[in-house]
């Protein structure tokens, strides 16, 4: 206590001597940051330090000292008290050698680029990180679109090397490039692979392509990739250089600003201090535009967007016709922030007349919840044609945010459906355009005809449109589809017609026992489907008949010669029977479980979740793992986990498909491997259906362009 007392007298002594500093004390001790001795230097250091705000015009003014030894300290002093942002820039545009070098000292401590553990080259570990998923996606487009397309899926953007720019713009200019991504879009590792193997098939068009190489690096949490020339020096310096050369890029003009900011800013974002005086100046002065895109890049909220309400957005709206995705993100986070009725006036005319593919999907799908003016809203329905997926898609998307659509919209959307798939962006915008109760309406009858068509996506949109309200008739229409087992997109969706099902007639219900006996096990799993979905009484019936038709097909036969074609459909029988209370159906299932025959026991695992409710049905197969003698217990468990991750990928939910693909691929025993294979497919038909609980993102996810202008 008394250490602690003295302590307090002494700052309390020493607290009138820094706030009465005069200009000459000040003046004696940045004369003393010049001393031959170590020590004094290091002293008059911290004492300028520890005045703060009263040495910082002084400080200022030592900047520009012939003495380099005095100029240096004076910005490392002014450094540790605090700079702004706007003084480090302003310095760091100087012709003065002293104030240049602390502006750039000053940017790097902002962004701790200066810190070799925020930035740096990632080690082979750290590129590919903890295995969990294997996605195989493929752009082969013309580079700047593929390239964006990339770095949307990926998340890990590029940056140049003044030294690699000519060899770059070479690859740029390329008419198409190939980049096929084999692997966790997430790891540095597969999309360097991927980039290398790109630019190597590239260099087959032009050998100069060949010329640069990809290295994998680290700002705070954000990962890039180095773009350099082969065989330019990789060494342990590699991140003061990209520091140094992303401060230049910033303090630039343009997209590459743009993008610099967005790198640099995950450099502070590690800090908080750093992020909260990048946000405070920005607030204090919204004129500044390098401010206000590293602002954007830390996350915005209502005083940030009531900022940059303030600001002129032409430099904003230039950004919007380039083709660099960093770029163009924070492009969108700024128009994030705007009032509809002013963003939807920015928009419209971009929208009406720009020719570029990229500018126009953006400018689309940034216009959601905007009125648009006439001539931008039939350029809109024109567009509802196009052969782009990602610029379709986004016309579609807009109509869906929009008000009343007229027949004539409406029309435009169906007859485009015939160019596009069920896998389509344009499929997926265009459910949410028809879910709407006003607009589903009015395509009852449309979809009806659609539904006895040829046209597989008009098919599907026609089941969005017809679930809840098919009639007999148009469920006996879909049994007939149900056996296209090479679109399973659309047999989910004619299955999905089924749900809560209370009148089917007796044609229909032959149709439907006809699938549950089918010997494709893909086509049996769509009818089983369906039936799930109906109503109990129809689901009673149907099931009576279908009993009726495994007894006839086993009847007076031994089991061994109808085992392949019709045991698969009696164990599944077995399963929905023992979910209605019949307890010699659930006997003879667990026999199978528990039995010899590897076979039977692998297809009563996968009937299971028909046999009994989840939360029992899971506790019963932690038992049968700790029973002795069932020999075949990590298997049915297997198979059960998996058919569960089935029916979660069918309903898109995506919490039951994490916890049964956990469950299935921590067992262990000897094919496992199979079950991990087609969780992987699983996951990979997952990650392309739409997320309704994820957020509306600023930009389309993975825009697929193959043309960079409208035709």
């Amino acid at each position: 206590m008394r250490r602690l007392a003295f302590l307090i007298l002494l700052l309390l002594c020493a607290a009138p001597l820094c706030a009465d500093a005069t200009e000459d004390q000040v003046s004696d001790l940045i004369a003393r940051l010049g001393s031959e001795q170590w020590e004094l230097r290091e002293r008059a250091q911290r004492e300028l330090v520890g005045l703060g705000e009263p040495a910082r015009k002084q400080l200022v003014e030592a900047l520009e000292h012939k003495d380099l030894e005095i100029r240096t300290r004076a910005s490392g002093a002014l450094i540790a008290i605090g700079e702004s942002f706007s003084h480090a820039v302003e310095c760091a545009g100087s012709k003065s050698d002293g104030l240049r070098d602390h502006g750039l000292a000053a940017l790097a401590n902002l962004f701790r680029i200066d810190d070799p553990q925020n930035l740096r080259a990632l080690s082979p570990a750290e590129m590919q990180g903890r295995y969990s998923t294997n996605a195989d996606i493929r752009m082969t487009q013309p580079p700047a679109l593929a390239i964006a397309r990339m770095e949307s899926i990926t998340g890990i953007r590029l940056f140049v090397a003044p030294s690699a720019s000519e060899a770059w713009a070479r690859v740029l200019a390329l008419p198409s490039i190939d980049i096929r991504l084999n692997g966790d879009p997430r790891q540095a590792l597969y999309v360097k692979a991927a980039m290398d193997n790109a630019v190597r098939l590239a260099a087959g068009q032009d050998a100069s392509g060949a010329a640069v190489t990809f290295t994998p690096m680290r700002i705070g949490r954000a990962t890039f990739l180095y773009v350099q020339k082969t065989g330019e020096n990789q060494s342990g310096e590699a991140g003061r250089r990209v520091g140094e050369q992303l401060i230049a890029a910033l303090l630039g003009e343009g997209p590459p600003a743009v993008r610099a900011a967005a790198l640099l800013a995950e450099g502070a974002s590690t800090d908080f201090t750093a992020a909260d005086r990048i946000r405070a100046e920005f607030l204090k002065d919204p004129s500044a535009l390098r401010l206000m895109w590293l602002t954007l890049a830390l996350g915005s909220d209502e005083q940030v967007s009531e900022a940059v309400r303030k600001i002129d957005p032409a430099p904003v709206t230039a950004l919007l016709d380039c083709t660099d995705w960093a770029a163009l993100t924070l492009a969108a986070k700024f128009l994030d922030c705007l009032p509809l009725p002013a963003k939807g006036a920015l928009l419209a005319p971009l929208i009406l007349e720009n020719k570029h593919t990229l500018a126009v999907t953006v400018a689309l799908w940034a216009a959601r919840g905007c009125d648009l003016p006439p001539a931008s809203r039939n350029r809109a329905a024109l567009l509802l044609a196009s052969r782009e997926d990602a610029l379709a898609a986004s016309a579609v998307r807009w109509f869906a945010g929009a008000g009343a659509l007229t027949d004539s919209e409406l029309e435009a959307v169906w007859k485009a459906a015939e160019n596009q798939t069920s896998e389509s962006a344009f499929f997926v915008a265009t459910l949410e355009l028809i879910g709407r109760p006003d607009v589903s309406e009015k395509l009852v009858d449309r979809a009806r005809a659609a539904l006895s068509g040829v046209q597989e996506t008009q098919q599907a949109l026609a089941a969005a449109v017809l679930t809840g309200r098919a009639s007999s008739a148009d469920l006996s229409i879909a049994l007939d589809k149900l056996t296209r087992k090479n679109n399973p997109n659309l047999t989910q969706r004619l299955a999905g017609m089924f749900v809560g099902c209370t009148q089917l007639d007796d044609e229909a219900k032959a149709k439907l026992v006809k699938g549950l006996v089918h010997t494709d096990a893909a086509v049996r799993r769509e009818f089983l489907g369906a039936l799930r979905l109906c109503g109990p009484d129809i689901k009673a019936a149907v099931v009576t008949l279908w009993a009726e038709a495994v007894d006839k097909a086993f009847e007076g036969k031994e089991e061994a010669k109808v085992a392949r074609q019709f045991v698969p459909s009696r164990v599944s029988l077995w399963a929905f029977q023992s979910m209605g209370g019949d307890a010699p159906a659930l006997e003879r299932l667990m026999e199978y479980i528990t039995g010899a025959d590897a076979e039977k026991a692998r297809l009563a695992g996968g009937a299971l979740p028909d046999a009994m409710a989840e939360d029992i049905l899971l506790k019963e197969l932690d038992a049968l793992r700790a029973r002795q003698g069932a020999v075949h217990a990590m298997m049915v468990s297997a198979e059960c986990y998996l058919e569960f991750a089935r029916r979660a990928v069918t309903g898109a939910d995506r919490a039951a498909f994490r916890k049964y693909f956990g469950l299935a691929i921590t067992l262990q025993y000897q094919n496992n491997y199979t079950v991990r294979n087609e969780l992987q497919q699983l996951q990979m038909r997952l990650n392309r259906l739409p997320d309704s609980n994820a957020k509306q993102e600023s930009l389309p996810s993975g825009p697929v362009l193959n043309k960079l202008d409208i035709e």
